[in-house]
């Protein structure tokens, strides 16, 4: 056991030291075990951010890599390929659209 002397308590109206005795093998066992905890903590945290990071990423990624697999295929030749609308929303659908008319105008239908 250690004793630890505050430098003083407001009691009320006075102040006064406060003698506190603490048995350190406990708090070092419990201070041990916040760390492990917080430690545990953290690792998940990361884990869910980088999962979320993946999943996030490919749903982006893939109306992209739809578009860019089209331009290659009007490119090569086969000007009957369409990429849907729904490939993407806001600034990927317009993209898809503009492909899919320049596909159309160029196969003359």
């Amino acid at each position: 056991m250690t004793d630890y002397i505050l430098e003083s308590w407001i009691l009320g109206l006075c102040q006064a030291p406060v003698l506190v005795s603490i048995a350190t093998d406990h708090v070092w066992e419990v201070l041990f075990w916040n760390q492990v905890k917080s430690l545990i903590c953290c690792f998940l945290a990361v884990l869910l951010a980088g999962f979320m990071s993946f999943v996030y990423s490919d749903r982006l990624s893939r109306p992209i890599q739809e578009i860019t697999i089209a331009a290659g295929e009007i490119c090569a030749g086969k000007l009957e390929t369409r990429i849907p609308e729904q490939a993407g929303e806001g600034e990927i659908e317009k993209p898809a659209h503009s492909l899919n008319l320049m596909a159309q105008r160029l196969t003359g239908v």
